[in-house]
């Protein structure tokens, strides 16, 4: 797989559970901070868009080094990159629960974004490799989406408890815990690869990191570090530079870092970019039910994570049913299916009232939002890798969370902006979760506007 041998049989049941914890990492690190952000901003006497950037700067390190995540996991194969990268998850863990200032915190959440850039390529490639295809795959990504529903719930509900009994620092030390076991199986039970020799791309990683980062800088303002209109300006056509020398680059170079046959067939484009808008919409199911409860219906940071319960079943459900519509319907039609409902549970959720409750203004929608989201990616992903070749499945993959990250990155940003907006904080959440819901319709487009450009290729069942 990737350019390397695996020259023993897997455990496929073990390596598919370990392949889902190792995602639900991020999916709890996502889905707590929104529990945590109102105590860590108490602590450190910090605005709610100086907040974004716990959020954002280590979502923007992992999409800026995620393709040379991919690209080494197709080199030297994944259990390499899953095992050094889970190491320096533990370190950015340990740094942020230790952090004595809010600028090490930040610090500590870029090592965290660059572990993971060197994890999840590997981790989505096993996936769609080493597991065999047809059955055993589907049932595979319906582990994968089952503990992601888990950890829907085991980190806002854990994280919210630990924040209000040990307070915040408590979330990232338990997660310390979880990281060393990870690493311990995944070293014993991960297939071994053979490395392949290649020369590296530097130059196209030395104008693709910068490019991403200056580009996200250049939109969301680095959460308040870049204030001047004409600075962001100066970086998003910078970015725009390097990324059309990066391109250029990639083809003429023989071993490229992003080869351009990843977005190559038609429809493959938009559909990263419904990646993105996914992502990007989900972000507000993540960080405003959170807020939507402590600071709208006045809860405890505790009763805040409980409340996150309903989101954690309806992804762990929606996950179990993955495999089956997998098996009866084309990606494309599930992508569309998921996109839809996660639009229609954002923009439910943006017409909030007082007297509608916990119940009207936070359960309801948010479990068709949490369905809605959890189906669309785990769908979106399989129809992007379903058109790649094996060989270029790490790259593939990364691209693919580089569009996640992106959208994390750009979407918090927004939506925490847009809070500060309104006349009060129901009104303001209202107005956030409907730029949310928009966003989702974005992405409803592009998967329509990929499935017209390229009728065969997305018109794929899900057992590839």
């Amino acid at each position: 797989m990737n350019g390397t041998a695996h020259n023993k049989p897997i455990n496929v049941a073990l390596v598919s559970v370990l392949i889902g914890g190792v995602q639900m990492i991020v999916t709890m690190d996502i889905t707590t901070l929104g529990i945590l952000l109102p105590s860590i901003g108490d602590d450190f006497h910090v605005s709610k868009y100086q907040l974004s950037g716990i959020l954002g700067y280590g979502a923007l390190v992992f999409a800026c080094f995620m393709l040379v995540g991919g690209k080494l996991t197709d080199q030297y194969g994944p259990r390499l990159c899953i095992t050094g990268g889970l190491a320096t998850v533990l370190v950015g863990a340990a740094m942020a629960s230790l952090a004595p200032s809010f600028s090490m915190l930040l610090v500590a959440r870029a090592i965290y974004g660059f572990g993971l850039a060197m994890i999840m390529p590997a981790n989505f490639a096993l996936l769609n490799t080493a597991i065999p295809e047809g059955t055993p795959r589907q049932k595979a990504y319906s582990i994968f989406a089952a503990l992601q529903g888990i950890a829907q719930f085991v980190g806002p509900a854990g994280g919210g408890y630990l924040a209000g009994t040990l307070g915040w620092r408590a979330f990232f030390g338990a997660n310390v815990i979880f990281i060393m076991v990870l690493i311990v199986l995944c070293a014993r039970s991960m297939p071994r690869s053979t490395p392949i020799k290649r020369p590296f791309d530097w130059l196209g990683a030395c104008l693709f990191v910068p490019a991403v980062a200056m580009g996200v800088l250049s939109i969301s303002g680095g959460a308040g570090a870049i204030t001047g209109w004409l600075t962001r300006l100066a970086l998003g056509f910078t970015s725009i530079a390097l990324l059309a020398v990066f391109a250029r680059s990639q083809r003429t170079h023989g071993n490229p870092l992003l080869p351009p046959s990843v977005t190559a067939q038609p429809g493959a484009k938009a559909l990263f970019v419904a990646m993105g808008a996914t992502m990007a919409a989900s972000s507000g199911l993540f960080l405003l039910p959170g807020m939507v409860m402590q600071r709208v219906l006045g809860m405890a940071p505790a009763d805040a994570g409980m409340g996150m319960l309903p989101h954690a079943l309806a992804a762990t459900l929606t996950g179990h049913m993955v495999g089956w519509f997998m098996a009866r319907l084309p990606l494309p039609a599930n992508g569309l299916l998921g996109m839809g409902v996660l639009g229609l549970g954002l923009l439910a959720n943006g017409w909030m009232q007082p007297e509608f409750g916990y119940l009207g203004n936070v359960l309801v929608p948010m479990v068709i939002g949490a369905a809605g989201s959890i189906f669309s990616v785990i769908m979106l992903s399989a129809l992007i890798s379903s058109m790649q070749s094996e060989r270029e499945q790490g790259v593939a993959s990364a691209l693919i969370f580089v569009c996640q990250q992106v959208g994390i990155a750009l979407g918090s940003t927004a939506l925490l902006t847009i809070t500060e907006l309104g006349d009060s904080p129901i009104e303001a959440c209202d107005l956030a979760f409907r730029a949310a819901s928009v966003i989702a319709f974005v992405g409803f487009a592009a998967i329509l506007f990929a499935k017209s450009r390229n009728p065969r290729a997305t018109a794929a069942q899900g057992n590839a």
